[in-house]
């Protein structure tokens, strides 16, 4: 499935997207104050010894000034990126992700979870509402407002190759 030894580029049919190894998220990033909190929290840890994996959100507008701000001064600049995707190109963010994470607090079904799960990408996601019941045995989780469980979560997976493995073949099965 997905493993840390690939080369940054551009995917197919998105050309300024960055090739993973990464680690995507759905949404804008101003929704996922987890996701950016995770660069303080296990950023520290985990952006010096991973310097080949960039954080990617899909989905929602443009990285904002504050944003942007804040990225910087976690070390992270150049290493997150946001991208207004069609429907159609998700599937290969999704695919080209070393791990899903969705940080969604508030999730009436949970397609994302179950679209990246279908495309074999270790899947995190957020305890609570519906996608636990999405992601089953099949995802990992943390909990939604403990941007350090996030992070602890995250850099598990990324150092775990064989969860990963593990995670994407049961996705595939539960999507």
């Amino acid at each position: 499935m997905n493993s840390m030894s690939g080369m940054r580029g551009s995917m197919p049919g998105m050309p300024n997207m960055p090739s993973m190894p990464g680690v995507a998220g759905a949404g804008p990033v101003s929704g996922a104050p987890g996701m950016l909190s995770m660069g303080g929290a296990g950023g520290g840890a985990a952006a010096p010894s991973m310097p080949e994996v960039d954080l990617v959100f899909v989905g929602g507008g443009s990285l904002t000034r504050s944003e942007l701000s804040r990225i910087n001064a976690l070390g992270l600049g150049g290493r997150v990126h946001q991208y207004a995707l069609r429907d159609a190109q998700m599937p290969g963010a999704y695919g080209n992700a070393m791990v899903f994470v969705f940080p969604s607090r508030f999730e009436g079904f949970g397609l994302p979870a179950v679209e990246a799960m279908a495309c074999g990408t270790a899947t995190l996601l957020a305890e609570g509402t519906s996608l636990p019941e999405v992601g089953g045995s099949a995802a990992a989780y943390f909990r939604p407002a403990d941007p350090r469980d996030c992070a602890a979560q995250l850099v598990a997976l990324l150092h775990d190759p064989d969860e990963r493995e593990r995670l994407g073949r049961a996705g595939v099965e539960r999507a």
